[in-house]
Formats: structure tokens, C-alpha cells, sequence
């Protein structure tokens, strides 16, 4: 598991690792958060459920 910090003031939520996946949820707090699986440069929220994309984010150690 690692640990990401969000970088965009509005990060969408997806239900699968793909732009095109629906949007099921919008992190707003550029707050840090666990992700336990990447794939095709999303990341699987451990606490949450969907994918957000890693291109918004930064290691958080």
C-alpha cells in the first residue's frame, strides 16, 4: 500500500481504472490517502470505493 497526496482542488472518483468509467465521487480536500492497487496510472482507494487517477497526485510518505 502507498500513501498519495491529492493535488487538485477537484479529483473525480471512478468506479473502474479508465477515463471513461463513471464518476461515482469528488475528493475536494487535497488530503492524503491510501492506495492499495495501481493499473494503467490509476490508483484503487483503500477506504473508499473506485479508482482515482495519479496524474493528480504526489507520494505522501
Amino acid at each position: 500500500m502507498k500513501k498519495v497526496k491529492i493535488t487538485s482542488p477537484a479529483l473525480r472518483i471512478r468506479k473502474a481504472p479508465d477515463l471513461n468509467s463513471n464518476i461515482i465521487g469528488v475528493i475536494r480536500d487535497k488530503g492524503v490517502y491510501d492506495i492499495t492497487v495501481t493499473r494503467k496510472g490509476f490508483g484503487k482507494l483503500a477506504n473508499l470505493p473506485g479508482w482515482i487517477c495519479l496524474s493528480y497526485t504526489e507520494p505522501a510518505d
